[in-house]
């Protein structure tokens, strides 16, 4: 009897144990900038907007140590607007919403999140991290599968019916993730089209393989999205590096699209950071060259700096033009956006204040 009693209670400690190893975190980031847009079609504007150094959102995190080197958790994230309270995508949790298995195969995410091509472009190629007003994806495309003209931050969590179709997401994901082995990771990730024609339609597959160590990390990316009828496929490919030298960071990005029909493009990056005490500079140059029949080009120049009030709080400005192949009233025209939002012309300066928590 004692044996059973102590055996009991031994089971019940375990599993204290590793109830009390579960954790539930709530954190987030709020940006409010003040935004003056030149340029456009209808002339001037000047807004308060919510996200421009960075996407104002609201993060639910949760992890469970399983035992055995396993984990489990999810992670649900809500982008919302600061300047009027309200949410940035159709659904609340249209950011990222996933469950995951973790241990030493890797990570298994289930759920919408964000795809390995524009990861590489946020983590590695873009100096901007895609944010403040020269975020690289004004001009350049990180799988959006309508090819060449990209829809920038701002319409990344885009839904249609159950799929996402934005630059950054896809809604109905299975992302694989392995171990870091000797510096090198790779991804692959699956979305499932959810069409009763057939499975091919609307379907999203790709991933990527990288390597960081020391100063130097490499990425390269890659997806492929099939149109609603499976009978065109849009392709997207993109690589990006960048070298720590210590004062200065030196970033460089390579894409090809192949959209539907005869969209296609180049995209090419060079940027830098360098922080100074608490201050941080940031430039890049982004290109796009357009090859399809249209042969529209742009050029983006963008230049920022945050300054650190804590490790929680900065003050930001950034600035950005772009060189556009057509007038402002075309639907190829492109203009300056950062993650408070689309703009309407092809200059762009933010001035604001973020804070993490």
């Amino acid at each position: 009897m004692n044996r059973r009693l102590m055996a009991a209670c031994a089971a019940f400690s375990a599993a204290c144990g590793a109830q009390a190893q579960s954790s539930v975190t709530i954190s987030g980031f709020l940006d409010a900038s003040v935004i003056f847009e030149r340029g456009g079609a209808a002339g001037s504007v000047n807004k308060l907007g919510s996200g421009a150094s960075g996407p104002s959102r609201l993060v639910f995190r949760g992890t469970e140590d399983l035992g055995g080197g396993l984990s489990a958790g999810f992670h649900l994230e809500s982008g919302v607007t600061v300047d009027t309270g309200g949410s940035l995508q159709q659904n609340f949790f249209g950011r990222q919403s996933y469950v995951q298995l973790g241990g030493g195969f890797g990570t298994l995410q289930a759920g919408l999140v964000y795809i390995p091509l524009f990861t590489t472009m946020r983590d590695v190629a873009d100096p901007f991290r895609a944010s403040h007003a020269g975020g690289a994806g004004n001009i350049m495309t990180a799988g959006f599968p309508a090819g060449p003209k990209s829809v920038g931050f701002p319409n990344a969590s885009a839904v249609t019916g159950n799929t996402a179709t934005g630059a950054i997401s896809r809604a109905n994901t299975l992302l694989y993730s392995t171990p870091k082995l000797g510096g090198f990771t790779g991804e692959l990730h699956y979305s499932f089209g959810e069409q009763a024609t057939t499975d091919s339609a609307l379907r999203t597959v790709g991933g990527s393989v990288g390597y960081a160590q020391g100063p130097l990390t490499l990425r390269l990316a890659a997806a492929q999205t099939k149109n609603a009828a499976a009978t065109d496929s849009a392709k997207n490919v993109l690589f990006g590096a960048n070298y720590d030298f210590g004062p200065a960071r030196l970033y460089v990005g390579y894409g090809t699209n192949k959209g539907y029909g005869t969209a296609r493009s180049d995209d090419a990056l060079i940027g830098a950071s360098a922080r100074f005490g608490t201050t941080t500079l940031i430039a890049s140059y982004v290109r796009k060259n357009d090859k399809s029949p249209a042969n529209i080009d742009a050029g983006q120049v963008g230049v920022g700096g945050m300054y650190h009030l804590s490790k929680r709080t900065h003050l930001h400005a950034s600035f950005a033009k772009i060189s556009n192949d057509v007038s402002k009233t075309s639907p190829a025209f492109y203009t300056v956006s950062t993650p408070a939002g689309p703009a309407t012309g092809d200059r762009l300066l933010a001035l604001g204040i973020g804070h993490l928590f």
